[in-house]
């Protein structure tokens, strides 16, 4: 019989949350449990992992001692919820279902959130394999639902862009790049987190800022493979990202094993807005300010 715990439900659309998002953790055990703490003290609503939870998804002994185990250190698991996308380590392993619950079929899935919108894909299922995938997130990503919330928010494990890998050769996910990228540029989706990749990078390209956190737990990358041009932040330390949403406003910072600041962002939402400029009028007149989406033409057809 286990202990009685608690935890906070969804907020309403406007109170403000945070997420702490981190991922391949592995086998590296011991720096989730040093990075929970700074989490704790970050006051994380909930927490979001880019896949690779263990080393071995047949492995129960990895469930329970790099994943389970790990995150019970100071309660966190018991109160606080975790989403996750699938990793190539967990795979499709039975216990990698078995053990979790998590919305639509488990594999890739969106949920609202506050004001927001998260959509959590499976990089173990490429187009060319599992073609429902893709029609499904070109669906949910063209919903009006999904594009009227105030930031837009993918997640899953393989990254279309990779400058750091040991071993050589692996540059990224081409197919991801081709099928999915697109389509992130064309629908507003206003931040992409991965994996896959033991280090920190983050960078914009088409509106769409892309986040690698890859630094939970596993061996860290450290030799230089490519030199893609939209990232402007690289570290290869062990690390976890904080998103902070509040009203309009989402900020992003990713910090280090014992707290330190590495990384910070401040995004704006690109939801359309009417508000006034100011609160005099200049000349008897009270102008008016627009922010939306970058390119997008805005006309006002009727104010009283």
């Amino acid at each position: 019989v286990s202990a009685t715990y608690s935890f906070r439900t969804a907020p309403l659309c406007d109170t403000p949350f945070a997420v702490a998002w981190w991922g391949d953790s592995q086998v590296g055990p011991a720096v989730l449990q040093q990075l929970i703490p700074n989490m704790l003290a970050q006051g994380v609503d909930w927490m979001g992992v880019a896949g690779d939870l263990v080393s071995s998804g047949a492995s129960l002994y990895d469930w329970q001692t790099y994943w389970f185990g790990a995150l019970e250190f100071q309660d966190m698991s018991q109160t606080h919820p975790t989403l996750f996308a699938r990793g190539n380590h967990d795979g499709e392993h039975p216990y990698c279902y078995a053990y979790s619950a998590l919305p639509g079929n488990g594999s890739w899935y969106a949920f609202d959130y506050g004001n927001s919108r998260f959509i959590f894909l499976d990089t173990e299922a490429p187009t060319s394999v599992s073609p429902e995938q893709y029609d499904w997130l070109l669906r949910e990503l063209a919903r009006p639902e999904t594009q009227s919330a105030m930031f837009r928010i993918v997640c899953f494990h393989k990254l279309p862009y990779a400058n750091l890998w040991n071993g050589g050769g692996y540059t990224g996910e081409t197919w991801v790049r081709n099928d999915w990228v697109p389509l992130f540029a064309r629908y507003h989706v206003d931040v992409v987190i991965n994996g896959h990749a033991h280090n920190y990078n983050r960078g914009l390209t088409n509106g769409v800022t892309y986040t690698v956190v890859g630094g939970g737990g596993g061996a860290l990358d450290t030799e230089r493979v490519a030199h893609w041009p939209l990232f402007t932040v690289e570290y290869s330390l062990y690390h976890y990202g904080l998103m902070q949403i509040s009203g309009r406003t989402l900020t992003w910072t990713a910090r280090g094993i014992s707290g330190q600041l590495i990384d910070n962002l401040t995004l704006s939402s690109r939801v359309p807005a009417l508000e006034w400029k100011g609160p005099n009028p200049a000349g008897g007149t009270l102008a008016l300010a627009m922010a939306g989406k970058p390119n997008a033409t805005y006309v006002l057809e009727r104010s009283s």
